[in-house]
């Protein structure tokens, strides 16, 4: 089985990897973009679980900017993703950002109580669920819970919506695996609703460009990953290794 290196590079504001092979595959990771949307302040319940319903999954706010931003991408229609502070800027046009129009859409939720009250709102989505039938990993439209994404072996969606919320990013090795002939972005949401929500986003959001992936917002390009240090390797993250055996399967089989 062959090996390469990965070398990694901006250019354009967008993360590039090349594979020093003979025949060089180019890593595209996802770009992830956060959307914004208007948040009444919340007095929320201490308690976890009630927590979470009430700023997460009963939000109807959050989900109603979920729905909106969903049939946006369906649609390729930019003009109805700038209110949220998604691609916003001159780099950006219909024709130039690969994911806009997506053929392959999910959203990923914690639990089933929270995809069906987003159901509601987007009939059109099936809804999958870990241990019982669902749809495949390549249904075009789904609303999957974390556990059913886990039972997938590879999952990359073109876009890929992250309505989980809280603290921590989306495990997904599998955009590491990306190329730049099929790139993709995971949307994340802005949460304000209270002081806890927005320390859990910023949390949130670094853990991405932990990962080597570039993070924007309405501001533009806000967390760069070429700011961010890179783990040695004898230090890596069992993430970290994760990816580097998928690229290397993938190298080698070149």
């Amino acid at each position: 089985m062959g090996s390469a290196a990965a070398d990694v590079s901006i250019t354009d504001n967008r993360i590039q990897g090349q594979a020093t092979t003979s025949q060089p595959i180019r890593w595209s990771p996802a770009e992830v973009h956060v959307g914004a949307y208007a948040s009444r302040d919340l007095r929320l319940p201490d308690e976890p679980l009630a927590r979470k319903r009430a700023g997460l999954w009963h939000n109807e706010e959050r989900n109603n900017a979920i729905a909106a931003i969903t049939r946006a991408f369906l649609r390729g229609d930019l003009a109805e993703l700038w209110p949220f502070g998604l691609l916003l800027g001159r780099q950006y046009t219909p024709t130039n950002i690969p994911f806009l129009r997506s053929t392959w859409l999910a959203i990923a939720v914690e639990v089933p109580e929270h995809a069906r009250v987003l159901s509601t709102l987007l009939p059109e989505f099936a809804i999958g669920q870990a241990h019982v039938s669902h749809p495949t990993p390549w249904s075009p439209r789904t609303i999957l819970t974390l556990a059913a994404m886990a039972e997938f072996e590879t999952f990359m969606p073109t876009v890929l919506i992250n309505a989980v919320g809280g603290r921590y990013a989306l495990s997904l090795p599998w955009y590491d695996h990306r190329t730049q002939d099929n790139p993709g972005a995971i949307i994340e949401l802005e949460d304000e609703f209270d002081e806890q929500a927005r320390q859990e986003t910023t949390t949130r959001l670094h853990q991405y460009g932990t990962r080597r992936w570039p993070v924007f917002t309405r501001s533009g390009l806000t967390i760069d990953p070429a700011t961010i240090p890179i783990r040695s390797r004898t230090r890596k993250s069992a993430y970290q290794r994760r990816v580097d055996r998928w690229r290397a399967d993938s190298e080698g089989a070149e």
